[in-house]
């Protein structure tokens, strides 16, 4: 039954992918990470990669941090 037969009124937010402003502050961002990485002023993924739970002691957990904070190598 279609929610305005029940009295119901939905709407949706608009998405800010859809956004040009959000892209190019996307792009802004992945274009200034590739050019830091290519002068090896940073590694290979962000700093925060390897940040884990407050508390956290899961060993895969950390092994997986650890492998995706090196980007696999």
């Amino acid at each position: 039954m279609p929610l305005l037969q029940l009295g119901m009124q939905v709407h949706r937010a608009e998405s800010l992918n859809d956004s040009p402003v959000f892209a190019r502050a996307l792009a802004d961002i992945a274009s200034k990470h590739l050019a830091d990485y290519s002068t090896g002023a940073i590694g290979p993924t962000s700093t925060q990669m390897a940040l884990r739970c407050p508390g956290c002691t899961n060993a895969t957990c950390g092994q997986q941090k650890n492998y995706f904070a090196k980007a696999g190598l």
